[in-house]
């Protein structure tokens, strides 16, 4: 039961917890003034209120959902406070008094009333149906600036709020309460007006919704080979964004390469293209869309929405993931469905056939893993001066059966073994971003290790001042943006203090190429980090989190053959790090070469944009039987 309330109340960041609290705060408070009475009590309650509204809609979502799940939405928050106000008045004043103040009340509300149904209309009429980028479509007519400001929720929200500060400025002494009251009026008057005028441009045509037609004609024209089609929330962006550049290479190629995207989430947070890219979130819609040049299309992630895209027969479907790992998402049973899977090297086809869990072996190609053509190519140098170990651990899975994270184990004893070593070291800490969002164990071991780095990179013998990493100018395309960020990773390594450690977390930060070509050594947990710091050809430390017999581990993961082993015996882990100093030989040389050919095949782009026109060829003889 404890565990269970941990787990809860982790959920909530700290700001949220604590606007909760003032939230229910603010409540008690405005009972007390209906108990005492206090007018002044009551006003500062509202303030409190509308503080803890506001704030709690800025820094998460988890506690308003919870609310609205209990059915304590924000109009039941509303009601709650604006009865406590009402009977502050109703214990001030009587008679005629009384029917002015629920005379205002019930004026603003109904104003109220009829402003959000008038802004729900205009943003169900506005909001875009398909978004899109780069494709050849007439420019759409931008949204005049007013609806910007008649679809934030706040703005909804905003009208009972003031209701709420009107009836309990009335209440104090003087006159500027009456003052506000009719601010209110005439606010909610203005908003009203707004919406109306919103709705009435819309519905006459300024602002028609985006013609499924014009699109499909805009696609034909473009007249696509290649679709990437991707469906996820806005935490997997990264699994479009890890495919950006390959993609732009094929285009290059003369491949003719279109991305799909089902949510507008993804679509706004995904990374800097020079491709064509459409956003469908309907299922309508995007059936009523032809594609009938397309021959190829590409899924990075195995989910429901898949379906829609692969009912179109005249197209070969494959499978090619976001990353080539041992975990057991790389062999998924649902990867059935498609016409082809791509792996990267041997050890791809060789865990799908371990796994026995329907595949037929051939429909399984080897093609290489195109990604690693950015690390070939970019990014900064090891330092001479100092031997540095990159510590990429992953997350720990939506279940036990996933959890390859070694945070809690080993991780903290590699980070204080670097960070104590009497070895000029130095330490890049490149955490999942997901590291924590299921574990308590997990999230606290990384804030231990976001503490470790801080405190020794401010208590150090000459101190710190660690650089801003600073990214360049916008870039137009994936591979402009690759090199941008290539050379800012160069720039802040080069501006760094010798004893520095870094801490590589987020979009501004050191990026994970940058990251893999400075150090000397990485360890890291299984997952697809370890199959492409193999190109590398570096000193690589795989985690053994759960302490299995080493001969069993590699068993159970064949990516680890190319790594040393590292488990909990702190023996282990200064053995790895005198492998890395030089001080030892490095015992896995051969077996490392040996791997990077099992797991990644070719480092050669062209095996990509090869199979690709292999299978195009394919399906350019099928689709003509059927007419296409």
């Amino acid at each position: 039961m404890l565990r269970r309330a941990r787990s809860f109340l982790s959920r909530f960041n700290p700001l949220e917890f604590l606007f909760s609290a003032i939230l229910f705060g603010s409540l008690a408070l405005a009972t007390a003034a209906l108990l005492i009475p206090s007018p002044v009590l009551a006003f500062t309650a509202a303030v409190a209120w509308f503080v803890s509204e506001y704030m709690l809609r800025k820094v998460g979502s988890f506690s308003v959902s919870l609310f609205r799940k209990a059915a304590f939405g924000f109009g039941a928050r509303l009601l709650a406070v604006l009865l406590l106000v009402l009977g502050t008045v109703d214990s001030r004043v009587t008679g005629g008094e009384w029917t002015f103040y629920v005379v205002i009340a019930l004026a603003i509300f109904a104003l109220h009333s009829f402003t959000t149904l008038a802004l729900t209309s205009v943003n169900a009429v506005i909001r875009d149906r398909v978004l899109t980028q780069n494709i050849g479509l007439a420019p759409r007519e931008a949204l005049p600036s007013y609806t910007v400001l008649v679809r934030k929720s706040e703005v909804l929200r905003s009208g009972p709020v003031v209701v709420v500060f009107s009836l309990s400025a009335l209440l104090l002494p003087g006159d500027w309460g009456m003052s506000v009251a009719s601010m209110a009026f005439m606010y909610q008057l203005l908003l009203l007006f707004l919406a109306v005028w919103s709705t009435n441009a819309a519905v006459m045509g300024k602002r028609a919704p985006l013609d499924v037609d014009a699109l499909n004609r805009a696609v034909e024209q473009y007249a696509p080979t290649v679709v990437f089609y991707f469906s996820g929330d806005a935490a997997s962006t990264y699994q479009v964004n890890v495919w950006l550049t390959s993609l732009e290479r094929l285009q290059e190629s003369g491949v003719r390469t279109l991305i799909v995207l089902r949510e507008r989430v993804v679509f706004d947070r995904m990374s800097t293209t020079s491709l064509p890219v459409i956003c469908v979130p309907s299922a309508e819609d995007l059936l009523a869309l032809q594609f009938s040049t397309v021959r190829v299309s590409l899924y990075a992630a195995n989910v429901g929405k898949n379906i829609h895209f692969l009912r179109l027969p005249h197209i070969k479907s494959v499978f090619v993931g976001h990353g080539d790992s041992d975990k057991n998402a790389s062999f998924n049973p649902y990867s059935k469905v498609y016409s082809q899977i791509w792996v990267a090297g041997h050890a791809g086809a060789e865990r799908y056939e371990r796994a026995d869990i329907g595949i037929d072996p051939g429909s399984i190609r080897e093609v290489g893993r195109p990604q690693v053509q950015d690390l070939l190519e970019h990014a900064a140098r090891p330092s001479r001066e100092v031997t540095t170990i990159l510590y990429a651990p992953t997350w720990e899975g939506w279940n036990e059966l996933q959890n390859y994270c070694s945070v809690e184990t080993i991780g903290l004893d590699l980070v204080r073994a670097v960070l104590s070593s009497e070895r000029p070291m130095r330490l890049i800490y490149r955490p999942h971003p997901y590291i924590g969002r299921r574990s308590d164990t997990a999230k606290a071991a990384h804030k231990e290790i976001l503490r470790l780095i801080d405190e020794s990179n401010r208590l150090g013998a000459q101190g710190t001042s660690i650089p801003d990493w600073v990214r360049g100018e916008p870039a137009h395309s994936a591979l402009e943006d690759l090199r941008t960020i290539m050379q800012a990773d160069v720039d802040y390594l080069e501006a760094l203090p010798t004893q520095a450690h870094v801490v590589s977390q987020g979009n501004n930060s050191l990026s994970l190429w940058g990251a893999m070509k400075a150090c000397d050594a990485m360890v890291s947990d299984i997952s697809s980090v370890i199959t492409d710091f193999l190109a590398t050809d570096k000193l690589l430390g795989v985690a053994n989190p759960r302490a299995q017999d080493v001969a069993d581990f590699r068993r159970e993961f064949p990516s680890s053959q190319g790594g040393i082993v590292l488990g909990s015996n702190p023996a282990d882990i200064a053995d790895f790090l005198n492998v890395a100093t030089g001080e030892l030989e490095d015992p896995t040389r051969q077996d490392r070469r040996q791997s990077q050919l099992h797991l990644l095949g070719s480092l050669e782009y062209s095996s990509f944009t090869d199979a690709v026109q292999r299978l195009t060829d394919t399906a350019n003889l099928r689709a003509s039987r059927q007419g296409h």
